[in-house]
């Protein structure tokens, strides 16, 4: 299935709508503010600049969408959809001699009525892996592809991705900012892990690449997988972070909050939680929360500590005991963000979406 918001002009977009899935499901859970939060901003820039006759008078935008479920084979298979589209207005706008595909009527066929023909631009995606294999793709019919969140230093190779752009900064400059963080606070011996990703490997290697010249030296590496990993995985890495006496902070260079929560979850297990200083990749604090064990509401902290009882602080998950004392590991953590403002409007207009009405629109 798919978002069809019709229009003049049609973007095309692929957003993590649902997490990867596990075994041979290619789907997990839908994701509230990595999938849905993204794909529903999308849709109130788009009715804000058709609203706005100033911005592009007499001309509508419109868009198509589709889910990767963070899978980079699975984003390809939903993209084919768009290489049929641009197939078809290839071959509308051929001269008639050139003409590939003809219907009986001497017309050029339309596929699916059309509005694939329309689509002039791609917004795609927020793993750096999946939107690599897209950009890959999509440089073969010219399409400019624009990532709001792939911030591997990969793709800023022009010559593999010519057609690709970014709205955010590539881990080249996150690598300096944390550098110039740590060197800030005198730490120059530090340990580091990092998730077995195209996002972590890439990240890690501009770290150890710049760190030389910030004056901080990484101790030996430590590589996670976040799909393959148990508890007991996590222990051990926990006790090689431990046993390294000289290095209290940790570097963790990972896309998704379950990698740092599962070490600090470890050490919470082990009793070493007061050992280490977190500092943290910008994937630590832009991803969707509500998974897992951070509290969100300060006041319903202050209540569950008060009253030594779980309390529900979102709709997604109790507070309990545990969680607080994860929560109490993670003081002092210090994490990069990129330089973000918040959307005028987009709370009111996410908040108050009817569910039933607005299925019509997105399926998901």
């Amino acid at each position: 299935k798919y978002l069809n918001y019709s229009g003049d002009i049609m973007i095309g977009a692929l957003f993590p709508i649902h997490n990867k899935g596990k075994g041979t499901t290619e789907c997990g859970k839908v994701q509230v503010e990595d999938g849905m939060q993204s794909l529903e901003t999308m849709l109130f820039i788009l009715e804000e600049i058709n609203r706005n006759d100033k911005i592009l008078p007499g001309v509508k935008l419109g868009i198509l969408a589709f889910d990767t479920c963070e899978s980079p084979a699975y984003a390809l298979e939903q993209s084919m959809d768009f290489i049929k589209g641009f197939i078809a207005h290839s071959n509308e706008h051929h001269a008639k001699e050139l003409k590939e595909f003809e219907c009986l009527d001497g017309s050029a066929p339309k596929y699916r009525g059309g509005s694939f023909d329309k689509v002039v631009a791609l917004i795609a995606e927020q793993s750096s892996a999946v939107t690599m294999q897209l950009a890959t793709m999509f440089r073969l019919f010219g399409t400019p592809i624009i990532s709001y969140m792939a911030t591997s230093p990969t793709l800023s190779n022009r010559d593999r991705f010519p057609t690709f752009f970014r709205t955010v900064p590539s881990d080249y400059h996150q690598a300096q900012a944390m550098l110039q963080l740590i060197k800030h606070f005198n730490w120059t011996y530090v340990s580091i892990v990092y998730s077995d990703s195209e996002y972590g490997n890439q990240g890690y290697e501009k770290l150890n690449e710049l760190s030389s010249s910030y004056g901080v030296c990484f101790s030996n590496p430590l590589r996670v997988s976040k799909e393959h990993f148990t508890d007991s995985d996590y222990d051990k890495i926990v006790q090689k972070l431990a046993n390294n006496t000289d290095a209290r902070v940790v570097v963790v260079f990972a896309e998704k909050p379950t990698v740092v929560l599962r070490l600090v979850e470890s050490t919470r297990r082990q009793k070493v939680g007061n050992k280490f200083i977190w500092v943290g990749s910008h994937g630590w604090t832009v991803t969707d929360h509500s998974d897992h064990h951070l509290p969100v509401n300060s006041s319903k902290l202050e209540e569950s500590l008060a009253f030594n009882q779980p309390v529900m602080y979102d709709p997604f998950r109790i507070l309990t005991p545990d969680d607080i004392e994860s929560h109490q590991v993670l003081e002092g953590a210090l994490a990069i963000q990129p330089l973000a403002s918040s959307l005028k409007g987009f709370d009111e207009y996410f908040t108050n979406l009817d569910v039933d009405e607005h299925e019509k629109l997105n399926p998901w």
